[in-house]
């Protein structure tokens, strides 16, 4: 669906992504070394096998959901090799060029690209050309990484990120100040309007005072341009871009739609409460979606996503950190007055396969795509999740684990209703047996559900790194 924006589109084109430095953990293990001059390497190779298997031919939930779209529903092995190289200009301005290709036996697509790309940082600034996986949030507890709109679900696309590093502050370290991004992205062609492209941008304003910190911002998401099977070429020149970035009308309606905003538009509201405490340090998120006028007025109150973060300073402990999010995404502004109801989260009547890339939700897994690529088949839910890591302590060394229990309560879509409606209990236990020169996993998972067979399944996860 699509939203008229435009007075607060204008804060985004004063500031360009994510307050952290969108480096992911191999990468990091990369240039830290070479930061400190340890040694002397300036580049890594990582080879990685899983092999996976279980009662029925469909994996669990969450031994395939959130696997950055490595792992297919059916997969019983994968494969993907990975080498990536340093620049250093200075001690803290590099740049990293890397590769890597992917094969997937669930998949029907053979061996794929898994990262394409080259990334330059520096202490305040990135920029990213081509495809890169992103940086792994909250210690890989949460559903759904970093926002309800961005999950580690689908294969990254490709394109080009530029945005801060950290919170750049008026003066000093504290007080107020603005962190954001501004991204392209290419769609592809494995869709119902295939060449599609993806306008994201995304501000927030930041208060740091002592040991608090508070932000809060917005979301703006377009799919635009492309060729439709129905209507031919849409709107996909410089002008029809300038009105992407502004949320303008189109140049032309668009058959059957109600809001006339050029593209698919999503966007949402967001804010974070942190608190460091002497040994740990807590988090409040709460992330609004909307995909029109109603909601962006909050008329689909209380739709979103709440959690609470904790995080202990001391990584060798049981219980090193713990998530808990509550995902509500059932008003849909169908009480709101006017005409904007039922807002069909994800989905869309001219570019059907929604909020998807390669028939894989880019959002929260909690949403559930048609396979046909026509839509979702559930977006209106209620789901709990908790994650808990920590190191279990052993007399050579710990052993790291990760548990991730999650409820969901699904109703399909205000259109097609599920009878009865479906109560999913999944659950995942990650641990890391292994490690040396080779890091060895085990994984164990079940999916419980009131409507089909249960699904257990396990799985081994082995990891080589030339560092």
């Amino acid at each position: 669906m699509n939203i008229k924006l435009f007075p607060l589109y204008l804060l985004f084109i004063l500031c360009s992504a994510k307050a952290f430095s969108q480096l992911t953990k191999s990468e990091e293990e990369l240039i830290a070394p070479s930061l400190s001059m340890s040694h002397d390497l300036d580049y890594s190779l990582e080879l990685n096998l899983k092999g996976l298997g279980g009662t029925r031919e469909q994996l669990p939930f969450w031994l395939y959901h959130n696997q950055r779209g490595r792992i297919s529903e059916n997969t019983y092995g994968s494969a993907w090799v990975s080498g990536k190289k340093a620049l250093f200009f200075s001690r803290n301005s590099y740049l990293i060029i890397g590769a890597g290709i992917l094969y997937d036996q669930g998949s029907d697509k053979g061996v794929q690209i898994d990262e394409l790309f080259a990334h330059y940082q520096n202490s305040w600034m990135f920029a990213t050309l081509g495809r890169k996986q992103q940086k792994e949030y909250y210690n890989g507890l949460s559903s759904t990484n970093n926002s309800i709109f961005w999950s580690l679900n689908a294969r990254p696309m490709p394109g080009i990120r530029i945005g801060t590093t950290k919170p750049l502050f008026f003066s000093g370290n504290e007080g107020f100040g603005a962190e954001g991004s501004w991204n392209e992205y290419l769609m592809g062609n494995d869709r119902f309007v295939k060449g599609a492209k993806t306008h994201y941008k995304e501000l927030r304003l930041v208060y740091r005072k002592g040991s608090w910190e508070v932000k809060g911002g917005l979301q703006h998401i377009v799919q635009w341009s492309g060729n439709s099977p129905r209507h031919g070429d849409l709107h996909g020149g410089f002008e029809d871009y300038l009105r992407v970035i502004f949320g303008l009308e189109g140049t032309e309606y668009t058959e059957g739609e109600i809001n006339t905003v050029l593209g698919n538009v999503l966007g949402g509201y967001e804010a974070y409460v942190s608190k460091e405490f002497r040994d740990f340090k807590l988090q409040f998120i709460y992330n609004h979606l909307f995909e029109d006028a109603s909601g962006q007025r909050l008329g689909n109150t209380p739709d979103g996503r709440y959690g609470l973060y904790y995080e202990n300073n001391e990584k060798e402990r049981l219980i090193n950190s713990v998530i808990y999010e509550f995902y509500y995404t059932e008003h849909q502004s169908h009480t709101t007055t006017g005409v904007h109801k039922y807002d069909r989260y994800f989905s869309h009547g001219l570019y059907r396969s929604g909020w998807t890339y390669e028939g894989r939700v880019i959002g929260s897994p909690f949403f559930t795509p048609d396979p046909g690529g026509e839509g979702f088949l559930n977006n209106k839910f209620k789901a709990h999740h908790l994650g808990i890591g920590g190191e279990w302590p052993n007399l050579i060394h710990t052993i790291p684990y990760k548990l991730l229990l999650s409820y969901a309560r699904n109703d399909g879509t205000y259109a097609l209703r599920y009878r009865p409606k479906q109560n999913v209990y999944s659950g995942l236990l990650d641990v890391g047996l292994l490690r040396t020169s080779i890091d060895l996993n085990v994984q164990a998972g079940i999916e419980l559900n009131n409507t089909a067979s249960p699904k257990f399944g396990a799985g081994l996860h082995l990891v080589y790194k030339l560092l």
